[in-house]
């Protein structure tokens, strides 16, 4: 995964202001802090979906890039739980 930070920030910034991170892994999703809270994680086609926590956000992309599936929240993935 790579950590891309707002250049423009002050150093110290780059490391408190999480609204300006983004996280891409090399198959092209992404998991940035979402406005409201949460993490919005996204994969490659687009689809998105809000987590809650950055662990939540990376298990969904880990899973989804690790089946070769489309993000999709644990619930979505195994409706029995």
């Amino acid at each position: 995964m790579t950590l891309h930070r707002d250049p423009q920030a002050a150093p110290a910034d780059r490391w408190l202001d999480s609204c300006q991170e983004v996280i891409t892994t090399p198959a092209g999703s992404t998991i940035a802090p979402a406005a409201e809270g949460g993490y919005r994680v996204c994969d490659a086609g687009h689809r998105c979906l809000q987590a809650p926590t950055l662990w939540q956000a990376q298990q969904w992309v880990q899973w989804a890039e690790a089946h070769h599936q489309p993000l999709r929240s644990q619930r979505a993935a195994n409706p029995s739980c």
